[in-house]
């Protein structure tokens, strides 16, 4: 396998990572430490995604017919960054499961959509790793809203 086949599958694992959180998740009781605790982690790992899309070389190559794909992803990262850390304080301060659904659900829009633009560009294979990770995390933190899910 050369390199960009194996870029290609990291990429295509990474954002079947991020894909699986909608289709895997089951209920689980609603546990406030633990749920904040995740809700920090995710919190952590967006911040490393946004951080290692700025540092990407698709960002240097301003011209390239990349470049709006580009600038979108680094958009919605941030948003993502700015979502989870919403949702993280929210849990922090005492919000609980009925109160913080709608930023959740808001967070994961804008995954949806992250997941969409990393797809039609090439990802370095560090922010794969980080995007996986962020994919776990995430579907880790879903099982504890899926009672609320209308």
């Amino acid at each position: 396998m050369n390199s960009a086949e194996r870029l290609a599958s990291l990429t295509a694992a990474s954002l079947m990572s991020l894909g699986m959180l909608a289709s895997s998740a089951h209920a689980t009781d609603w546990d406030q430490a633990k749920v904040t605790l995740l809700a920090e982690q995710v919190a952590d790992s967006a911040n490393q995604v946004y951080r290692s899309i700025l540092r990407t070389r698709t960002g240097a190559n301003i011209g390239s017919g990349q470049a709006r794909n580009y600038l979108q992803l680094k958009d919605t990262a941030r948003l993502a960054r700015n979502e989870s850390r919403h949702l993280a304080k929210a849990l922090q301060n005492g919000k609980g499961e009925a109160e913080t659904f709608y930023v959740w659900q808001r967070l994961m829009s804008v995954v949806r959509d992250t997941r969409e633009l990393a797809r039609r560009m090439f990802i370095e294979a560090p922010t794969q790793e980080k995007m996986a990770h962020a994919g776990k995390l995430l579907a880790d933190l879903a099982h504890f809203y899926q009672k609320t899910s209308p």
